[in-house]
């Protein structure tokens, strides 16, 4: 069952400094952060890069918070937030296209709706870039250095810690699995669990536990489905709330994109199912 996963013994021992996964964590923004700033180009791979660093990190600096200092990591957390609204509304644009074009071709894509993001990307693309230069990698080189708490953590407790946050995220996809018609927030929910689970069972490897490696695959696998059903969930709401949604190339994509979502549904509970055997 799921809420196995969160009941792994391991050896301490072997275990990383938790003030050290969280500077690695930050690490990696800052690496995509400044590989943005360099290149002055906000590329579809740089700004996902970017998007998942922030989001990472933020979910380790969550469940580390009790070890580290609480100041800094509410700092970091803020700038994080920022960083990753921005490239989120970037990466949105750069997917519906990219499904658009995938489902009915480059011929048969709407042009209204490609001449709509072309125009507006750019102007979010320029608002992360912008932001981005403006906070690192200074800013937040020192806010990382700053994570450390001057007392020590029991490591026991940072990893019971740990466990029992995925426990919960464990106990709420249980329930929404357990519905055979989820609704589409609660798949969105799901979504965002299982990618904070999957964190959490990589900071509890990092932490010394064993045997959550494939645990990780599985659910890195569902979450995939279920970004995959967000994704075309977003472009459908987007385009039945334009003017020209009666038209045949937009109703076409859009029962397109109905069919998509329900496949990719299908599929994440197929993951799932793995996981639970496991």
């Amino acid at each position: 069952m799921l809420s196995a996963v969160a009941e792994k013994s391991g050896t301490l021992e072997l275990g990383a400094d938790p003030a050290r996964l969280a500077r690695r964590a930050v690490g990696d923004v800052l690496k995509a952060a400044q590989q943005l700033v360099k290149e002055k180009d906000g590329t579809a791979e740089r700004v996902h890069t970017l998007r998942r660093a922030c989001r990472s990190a933020s979910v380790v600096l969550d469940l580390l918070g009790s070890a580290l200092n609480e100041r800094a990591v509410e700092r970091v957390q803020k700038v994080m937030r920022k960083m990753r609204r921005r490239a989120g509304r970037v990466r949105d644009l750069d997917v519906h296209v990219k499904i658009a074009s995938e489902l009915l071709g480059e011929k048969g894509q709407p042009r209204s709706l490609q001449r709509e993001i072309e125009e507006e990307r750019p102007v979010h693309e320029h608002a992360l870039l912008e932001y981005v230069e403006r906070v690192t990698p200074a800013r937040l080189r020192r806010l990382r250095a700053r994570l450390a708490r001057a007392e020590e953590t029991d490591p026991l407790a940072i990893r019971k810690q740990v466990a029992r946050r995925a426990g919960r995220w464990i106990d709420r996809a249980n329930r929404v699995l357990s519905r055979p018609l989820p609704e589409d927030q609660a798949l969105h929910d799901l979504r965002i669990d299982l990618k904070k689970l999957r964190v959490s069972l990589r900071v509890l490897r990092d932490l010394g536990t064993t045997g959550t490696k494939r645990k990780e695959e599985i659910i890195a696998g569902a979450a995939r489905h279920l970004g995959r059903f967000h994704d075309v969930a977003t472009l459908r709401e987007r385009l039945e709330a334009r003017t020209d949604a009666g038209l045949p190339e937009i109703a076409q994509l859009i029962r397109r994109l109905r069919t998509e979502e329900g496949n990719s549904v299908v599929a994440a509970r197929d993951s799932l199912r793995k996981l639970r055997r496991g």
